[in-house]
C-alpha cells in the first residue's frame, strides 16, 4: 500500500509541475505578429556603398503555433522589408531553428536582419555611386515596413519601424 501512495503522491506532484511550466506560458494566435521593428542605431552613414555603414533591423515577434522559419525542405522567403521612400521590397530567410521549450507551441522572439547598407535618395544623379554622379541632401531617413510568414502561409501584421537616419555626405 505504501508504493502505491508512494507513486501515486509522485505523479500528483509530476503532473502540477508539468501544469505549472504550461500554465505560465504565454499563448499567442496560430498567425504570427509583428510586435516591433526597431534599430541597432538610429543614424547610419550611407553615403557610398564602398563605405557605407551596416546595421540591424531587429524584429519582435509571437506566433501560436509556432512554425516562423524555413526548412530545406521549403527554403521560402518569410521576412519581407519595404523601403518607404520608394517602395523597394526585399525579402529575407529566416532558417528553421525556432522552437518553443514548452508543450505550448506559442513562441515569441527577436529575429536580428544584418543589412550591408542603405543608400541616400539623390536630389539629382545615380544614387549609391561615388560623387560626383548625385547630389544629395545632407541627411535622408527611412522607415522600413515589415512583415513575416509561418511555414503554414500565414501572414502577419505589417508593422513600421520608426526612421533611420541616414548621413548623405562626406
Amino acid at each position: 500500500m505504501k508504493n502505491h501512495f508512494f507513486f501515486y503522491t509522485i505523479g500528483i506532484l509530476g503532473l502540477t509541475i508539468l501544469y505549472s511550466s504550461c500554465a505560465n506560458s504565454e499563448i499567442y494566435p496560430p498567425h504570427p505578429q509583428v510586435v516591433d521593428v526597431y534599430f541597432n542605431k538610429d543614424t547610419v552613414n550611407a553615403m557610398h556603398l564602398n563605405n557605407a555603414e551596416s546595421f540591424v533591423i531587429n524584429i519582435d515577434f509571437q506566433d501560436g503555433d509556432g512554425d516562423i522559419g524555413s526548412t530545406e525542405a521549403e527554403p521560402e522567403s518569410n521576412v519581407f522589408v519595404t523601403d518607404g521612400r520608394n517602395n523597394n521590397f526585399y525579402e529575407y530567410t529566416v532558417p528553421f531553428d525556432l522552437q518553443s521549450p514548452s508543450v505550448n507551441k506559442s513562441i515569441s522572439g527577436t529575429i536580428h536582419l544584418s543589412v550591408e547598407n542603405a543608400c541616400c535618395t539623390p536630389i539629382t544623379g545615380i544614387p549609391c555611386l561615388p560623387p560626383p554622379n548625385a547630389v544629395y541632401n545632407t541627411f535622408d531617413s527611412v522607415r522600413y515596413s515589415v512583415y513575416i510568414k509561418d511555414r503554414s502561409g500565414n501572414v502577419s501584421n505589417s508593422f513600421t519601424s520608426q526612421p533611420l537616419y541616414l548621413l548623405c555626405v562626406n
